[in-house]
């Protein structure tokens, strides 16, 4: 798999992202009342959501299995070919839905959402990173 150092340093990127929300959260019950904490956790949720899609097209894109037409039908690509798992694409793709609203301002993001991302969510993206190591050929991970 030629992409396989872009890959592992998009993992490397996710785990970056997931440290930073979890130095803004952890031990601080008032992270979502301060605007700075949360427009950082927010940026970092935006940064992992969209590593993840660009990891999942870069497979897409050497296994030959097509072109995605949005960014949730990246997930669908791998599930249907085994990568992730029906209940993972799901979530990932509701994370884009999260994403999307973050990043584009449609609506005011919900902050009863974004503490349940961090809550409980965030294990999502080490599930996906793990899936795509795993994926990888051997000695890889």
């Amino acid at each position: 798999m030629a992409d396989q150092e872009v890959i592992l340093r998009k993992v490397d990127s996710i785990q970056n992202c997931l440290q930073r929300v979890f130095e803004k959260t952890q031990n601080n019950s008032k992270w979502i009342d301060d605007f700075d904490s949360r427009d950082i956790v927010v940026l970092h949720l935006i940064r992992a959501i969209q590593l993840c899609v660009d990891t999942a097209n870069l497979i897409i894109s050497e296994q030959k299995w097509g072109i995605p037409r949005s960014l949730g039908e990246s997930f669908y690509i791998l599930k249907k070919n085994e990568v992730i798992d029906h209940n993972l694409m799901e979530r990932l793709q509701k994370m884009v839905g999260f994403r999307n609203i973050a990043t584009h301002a449609y609506k005011e993001i919900n902050y009863i959402i974004l503490k349940s991302i961090v809550d409980h969510r965030l294990n999502d993206f080490e599930e996906f990173y793990k899936k795509v190591l795993e994926f990888l050929p051997t000695g890889t991970s």
